[in-house]
């Protein structure tokens, strides 16, 4: 197979849940930079089909020649329990992955459980402990799982050694099932399972109607189980008891016929099917069209009026029908991939709304109920919200090169997160000189990251409630001290180059602390560009007493950091980064105290002495600094060097 070509094929062998995909994953990560995006992961089910392997394979005009000519350099790596499929397809190099040894597993198993062996010697616990080890057969997935089970569990005899001789250790799966293969991974897995609440066991049943090799999205899961209000899921098959179907080609068509359509209450549908009719799903809950090829939705979805979940995504469906309007209970939707869609119309119970990559959609419709729309890569989306929207508690909006403003009043929102708006103006002063305000009394959490037109003049005072903000390569951003004294709740703080730029004198470091009463945690990143730099830390964070946490990054200036650590009392977490010229951490003979600052130790030692309260420092990219001198005068913090 390869002696025509030069393309590598490389195996990795195991047993299942050995890690065998673990490791390709990492691999596949690494190599990134070198084979950019001539990289594939491809799925393969326990019986390919020749021609189903090559459609998930070509997706790029590019791939089939790259493997069938074997572009020079060119690499397959595969992973398979079976010695013979490795040599059948004449692979190079065969990596047999062994199981962990006994101490390897050992060390995993406390690891997950979060105990230590003197713990386990002092409960009596430790050969009971060490039986269940025995029993996961050095499979790093059983060891991990059976180790997070016992975290749960209290120091106690009984409830140790009921896991240990549980009869699931010796249940085996029938030689003729398909499943057979994982007879070795199962009982552990059973053992978890069986021990979560029953809740949460009905969630985890409802994934198995998802397809083999399903990329399951977190959020949209969520979403489905919050449609069926946390019930049960006991049906797999297709029966008339089934609740939740997921279903192929043809069979949706033949399934509407039957007469337990109308019990039904999940259909996924994964097929490039023109139509579908959903006459007599009456009580449907949770409808999955993705990937599904429709220029329209079928008129029969009018006959629904349940639904809390829809995903249209991946299709071809430019408008949505008035139907879906009519859906007096539908809550979440989900159109992701659909180029052609150019309209979201009215849906007045609607609460999440996902849009990702919808390039001819222009605006979205009023939804009095919306509380979290998630809009990314809309390149003709002008507008995602308005005043018929005040419910919106949680709004993020990425990659939307035509959005430029937002509403003036935004009265329910608690966290707003802005990425990548290349033309989004923020909040700036209007050309006759008043400013454009906007109004977000409920604002908790804010993060703004690669806003380049980003301004600020115009955020409204009414932040007090703010206790997160992040602003980062805005370089149009001016966070002055008149603004952030009205956030006295702000715990944690991100900013970078000349967001901290105050339209008033910059305040002496001891009035600092009354302007921030509550920060607890500040970061800080310097820019290269000349007129967009501090240059040396800013003397303000000495002022900042109540800090817990610091990171200072990009600092080029800076040969010491001073001598006035005392100011920090509560400090327990020190992050330096990329700081070409810092050569200590403490200065003794560059002090300047300010009046009615604390009394300045005048020795080095003494100076750390003042953190008394810190546990570790990170130090990345200081080539200067003597961190032998450092280790010496920090004895009992923790320094981590990267």
């Amino acid at each position: 197979m390869t002696g025509k070509r030069d393309v590598f094929i490389i195996s990795i062998v195991g047993e299942g849940g050995i890690g065998k995909t673990t490791l390709a994953k990492i691999v596949f990560s690494e190599v990134k930079q070198q084979f950019e995006e001539r990289r594939w992961w491809v799925c393969v089910s326990e019986r390919p089909k020749g021609k189903d392997l090559l459609r998930k394979i070509l997706k790029e005009g590019e791939v089939e020649s790259t493997l069938m000519r074997g572009a020079m350099g060119s690499k397959i790596l595969i992973t398979s329990r079976n010695i013979d499929v490795s040599k059948g397809i004449g692979a190079l190099y065969m990596h047999r992955w062994p199981m962990l040894r006994e101490d390897e597993s050992w060390n995993l198993f406390l690891n997950k459980a979060l105990r230590t062996e003197i713990d386990l010697v002092r409960h009596k616990l430790q050969d009971i402990a060490k039986a269940i080890v025995k029993k996961c057969g050095g499979l790093p997935l059983v060891v991990q799982t059976v180790g997070s089970l016992m975290r749960t569990k209290n120091m106690k005899k009984a409830e140790w050694k009921e896991v240990a001789d549980s009869v699931i250790w010796e249940w085996k799966m029938p030689a003729s099932s398909s499943s057979s293969q994982y007879g070795s991974i199962l009982p552990g897995l059973i053992l978890s399972y069986d021990d979560l609440p029953p809740y949460l066991r009905s969630c985890f049943v409802y994934c198995s109607i998802f397809p083999k090799n399903h990329e399951i999205k977190r959020e949209g899961l969520i979403m489905q189980w919050v449609a069926h209000g946390g019930k049960e899921y006991r049906h797999a098959s297709a029966t008339e008891q089934t609740r939740h179907l997921s279903l192929h080609g043809e069979a949706a068509m033949q399934y509407n016929a039957s007469v337990a359509a109308n019990k039904v209450r999940t259909i996924l549908l994964s097929a490039s099917l023109s139509s579908v009719e959903f006459t007599n799903f009456k009580w449907l809950r949770v409808l999955s069209l993705r990937g599904c090829q429709m220029d329209e939705l079928p008129n029969s979805i009018e006959c629904l009026s349940l639904p809390k979940y829809l995903d249209l995504s991946v299709s071809n469906v430019r408008r949505l029908p008035s139907s879906i309007a009519n859906m007096p209970a539908l809550e979440s939707l989900e159109v992701r991939y659909c180029h052609s869609l150019e309209q979201v119309g009215e849906m007045p119970a609607l609460k999440s709304l996902k849009v990702d990559r919808c390039d001819g959609l222009k605006a979205l419709a009023n939804m009095p109920a919306l509380e979290s729309p998630d809009v990314r890569d809309c390149n003709s989306l002008e507008q995602v919200a308005d005043y018929h929207m005040p419910a919106l508690k949680r709004l993020r909006l990425s990659d939307l090169n035509t959005l430029k403003q937002l509403p003036t009043r935004l009265p329910s929102l608690e966290e707003l997160i802005m990425e990548n708006l290349a033309n989004w103006e923020g909040w700036a002063a209007a050309a006759t000189g008043e400013t454009i305000f906007t109004s977000m009394p409920c604002l908790r959490e804010a993060y703004f990251y690669k806003c380049p037109k980003m301004q600020t003049q115009g955020m409204i005072d009414e932040l007090a409630r703010l206790q997160t903000l992040r602003v980062t390569k805005c370089p149009s951003a001016r966070l002055g001290w008149k603004l952030l004294k009205n956030m006295p709740n702000l715990i944690y703080l991100e900013l970078d180059g000349p967001a901290l730029e105050s339209t008033l004198p910059s305040p002496l470091s001891l009035q600092v602390s009354t302007f921030l009463p509550s920060l607890e945690s500040l970061t800080l990143k310097d820019n290269n560009t000349e007129d967009l730099k501090w240059g040396k830390v800013p003397e303000s964070v000495w002022g900042l007493s109540q800090l817990k946490e610091l990171r200072l990054e990009s600092f080029t200036e800076d040969i010491s950091l001073g001598g006035r650590w005392q100011c920090l009392p509560k400090l327990k977490d020190l992050r330096l980064s990329d700081f070409p010229n810092l050569k200590s951490l403490v200065d003794v003979n560059n002090i300047t105290p300010q009046q009615n600052e604390p009394t300045c130790p005048t020795d080095a030692q003494e100076q750390i002495a003042c953190l008394s309260k810190l546990d570790c420092i990170h130090i990345s990219t200081c080539p200067a600094l003597d961190l032998l001198q450092v280790r010496k005068k920090m004895t009992s913090v923790a320094i981590r060097c990267h």
